[in-house]
């Protein structure tokens, strides 16, 4: 998940500055914090679901993140009400109140 915000802040000063470069090193920094963020997520279903409920969990946990891709839609349609690198920094805001709330929970449920 730190890596999606670095990769969110890194956009947001791209898009200000106007850098190419900048713009393709936030990209491989989604990707990767993209498949890190999955694969965790995937753990922790393995971890804390039932051998039986699994493959349910699994399916339920992709079409969740699957409706990630739906974020450059929704900046496109939000464009007016905000700048780009305003949008790209409030939703690494989002992406940091959700990584708080998920550490302060995980630790109360370890093995």
């Amino acid at each position: 998940m730190a890596a999606v915000i670095g990769g969110l802040l890194l956009s947001a000063y791209a898009v200000h500055g106007e850098s190419a470069g900048l713009v393709l090193a936030a990209a491989a920094l989604l990707g990767a914090g993209y498949g890190l963020t999955l694969a965790s997520g995937l753990r922790e279903i393995e971890r804390l679901a039932a051998p039986k409920d699994r493959p349910s969990a699994a399916s339920v946990y992709h079409g969740a993140t699957c409706t990630g891709f739906l974020t450059p839609l929704l900046l496109a349609v939000t464009a007016g009400a905000a700048s780009y690198p305003a949008l790209l920094a409030g939703l690494a805001a989002v992406g940091l109140l959700s990584l708080a709330v998920t550490a302060r929970y995980s630790r109360r449920d370890l093995p």
